[in-house]
């Protein structure tokens, strides 16, 4: 059916991760292109509130005392020990979380080493040193396309083929304030990412990719017997119905990366306290409700619970309440429509927000 992708495994993508981790941040005894210091920097300067974008400040966002170590920790901990062989085919769905995380990962560190690289070269004098420099950012560049459709593929895989991350992951693309297409994914545990996709036609190229891949991982998972020939005939027709990517349904809060970390502070495990210390599956809108009552705003809300894992069901519920909907934006969005068709719309939307919130009322 696919015949032209060939699969990469996991181990080869943990290469490239490594590969990347040093060339960013060295290994304690030779230096990579980002310092520490400047690193520090960047994550306290994403605490500050965001006026551009009209966002308040996140207290929540913590710089670890051993810096390197927690980076070290989140970017390179899962190799092979933890998942391996095929993307898409791990023996659990546990390891495939991993393997997600592993190549999202992969797909922001390279899209920052390219941008470094990029930095520099439009710095530097030298004919010699800009055409390595140029051949290093469109490394890393091509590294950050690869693993973005491999990403968008495999959690398609696993949100399509394992029911319990049926509506877990909270991702999709979404068009920036500048009109551009980014991928956005809410990574559990580490924190809020986005990227752009580039040029249109670049997007179309990568979303191609995922689908194929989707379509091969697949045919893989039959041949090893993950799932039967009925369920892959189902998962291929929404495919081809729906696409590949979602819209992203949630919120985005950290407009500017300040390079996710998973790492717990003193402040999330003070306000993970507050709730029991509980499971993500376990949350519920009233502890939602209590973190609000102590003081969190909406930003550190979001950013809070995607630290401690929670679903996209559970975030959505903090964004939905949040999204400013203005007088322009309605009448751009209902141009054209009839009165009794704007009606019908009004209604459909109460009726789905009234069975996302379990409401038996609400006034729009």
């Amino acid at each position: 059916m696919n015949e032209n992708i060939k699969l990469d495994t996991y181990e080869y993508l943990y290469s490239y991760l490594s590969d990347c981790f040093l060339e960013c941040f060295g290994n304690g005894n030779r230096r990579g292109l980002m310092s520490m210091h400047r690193i520090a920097n960047l994550v306290n300067s994403r605490k500050q509130p965001d006026s551009k974008n009209n966002m308040p400040g996140n207290s929540l966002i913590e710089v670890p005392t051993d810096l390197y170590g927690e980076l070290k920790d989140t970017y390179v901990s899962r190799d092979d020990s933890y998942v391996s062989g095929t993307i898409g085919c791990a023996e659990t769905s546990e390891e495939q979380l991993y393997g997600i995380t592993n190549t999202v990962l992969l797909m922001y560190l390279s899209n920052q080493l390219s941008k470094e690289y990029k930095h520099k070269y439009n710095n530097e004098l030298d004919i010699e040193k800009m055409e390595e420099l140029k051949n290093n950012e469109n490394k890393w560049l091509n590294v950050k396309d690869i693993s973005l459709a491999d990403a968008i593929a495999t959690t398609y895989v696993l949100s399509k083929t394992e029911e319990e991350y049926n509506n877990y992951f909270s991702y999709g693309s979404r068009i920036d304030n500048e009109g551009k297409n980014t991928f956005v994914m809410d990574l559990p545990y580490i924190g809020q990412i986005c990227v752009h996709f580039g040029w249109e036609k670049k997007k179309e190229v990568i979303l191609q990719r995922a689908s194929d891949t989707v379509k091969t991982i697949l045919e893989k998972k039959l041949e090893l017997g993950q799932i039967t020939e009925e369920q892959l005939n189902k998962v291929i027709s929404e495919l081809e119905l729906n696409g590949v990517l979602p819209e992203y349904e949630g919120k985005l809060y950290e407009f500017v990366g300040s390079m996710p970390i998973e790492y717990i502070g003193e402040n999330i495990k003070k306000y993970r306290k507050m709730i029991g210390n509980k499971l993500p599956e376990d949350i519920t809108s009233e502890d939602i409700e209590k973190l609000k009552n102590a003081g969190l705003n909406e930003r550190e809300l979001y950013y809070f619970f995607i630290k401690i894992g929670a679903s996209k069901d559970v975030l959505n519920e903090i964004s939905i309440g949040s999204k400013n909907i203005s007088l322009q934006s309605i009448q751009d969005a209902t141009e054209g429509l009839t009165l009794g068709e704007l009606n019908i719309a009004t209604e459909d939307i109460k009726r789905t927000l009234i069975a996302s919130k379990g409401k038996e009322t609400l006034e729009i």
